[in-house]
């Protein structure tokens, strides 16, 4: 035989009462007899480093972990600011904004120069800022695996710059 729900609640709540209970009338009460805030301000700084204070171990694996961290970060808005894409056989990153749905124009990894005509090293990843003349993609991209029928096979013009400077 199951007791009824608002009994169950009843039970629940009542240990909780005399937990609490127990706690401020046992402990908290004498909390100022366990440690007074002038036996506290009278300790030996190393008493108070061994009681609150962080170890060398401690500080060391959080060293690490934020320095872990910190790589991860930079990854992820790395990630955020570019994105490759495979369009017919062409790669290009781009600045993808997920809100509109656009690439920004003028940007290829082909292109070995930029507006102003000055040569530029092709390390595959090149930051740019989005402009208002964007390229917008309408439909699904056929993913790696799909493959594309003929009659849409044909080049997309995205705005970005040709191979010639």
């Amino acid at each position: 035989m199951r007791a009824p729900k608002r009994w169950i609640i009843a039970i629940e709540r009542f240990v909780d009462d005399v937990a609490v209970e127990a706690v401020e009338k046992g402990i908290i009460a004498r909390l100022n007899d366990i440690v007074s805030p002038v036996e506290v301000t009278s300790l030996a700084s190393d008493v108070v480093t061994n009681i609150a204070g962080e170890s060398e171990e401690s500080r060391a694996k959080r060293k690490q972990l934020e320095n872990q961290l910190d790589v991860l970060v930079q990854g992820l808005e790395t990630c955020n600011r570019f994105m490759i894409r495979t369009l017919q056989g062409v790669t290009s990153a781009a600045v993808f904004d997920s809100g509109s749905g656009t690439f920004p124009p003028d940007v290829s990894l082909n292109s070995p120069c930029r507006e102003s005509g000055e040569v530029i090293t092709n390390d595959g990843l090149e930051e740019v800022e989005a402009s208002s003349n964007t390229a917008h993609i309408d439909g699904d991209l056929p993913t790696e695996s799909e493959a594309v029928p003929d009659e849409e096979s044909e080049p997309v013009d995205m705005g970005y710059p040709s191979d010639s400077c």
